[in-house]
């Protein structure tokens, strides 16, 4: 039972971590501002140009990008040591309901450390 309790708090610190670095950090700022540039070089009326702000905003969200970050990692996790924790992804509503345990996570941890977040 504790090991099922530790390993899912590790999950979700990673989760949180992954997301900040990849949406806060000043490694990936050069890689937001790249996509940013793309949006504004498209046509503001165009497919591409709302594309590219859904793609860009997706890189400023913690909370959007946690999302992915624990569905991508909850599929990786049958590999690792996580594997007790998280049984093998399988169908739709598994890939669901870690969509939102990471979204219900990641926000409640960004909003109380992060004060800038929305």
């Amino acid at each position: 039972m504790m090991a099922t309790l530790y390993s899912t708090i590790f999950f979700v610190l990673s989760i949180y971590g992954i997301s900040w670095i990849l949406t806060q950090s000043h490694l990936f700022k050069g890689f937001r501002e790249f996509l940013w540039s793309k949006h504004f070089d498209c046509k503001p009326e165009g497919l591409m140009a709302k594309l590219t702000e859904k793609i860009a905003y997706l890189s400023e969200c913690i909370v959007c990008t946690g999302t992915w970050v624990g569905m991508l990692m909850a599929k990786l996790a049958g590999n690792s040591f996580l594997r007790d924790t998280f049984p093998p992804m399988n169908t739709f509503i598994d890939y669901l309901l870690i969509a939102g345990l990471s979204a219900s996570t990641i926000w409640m941890l960004a909003n109380k450390f992060d004060p800038d977040t929305e």
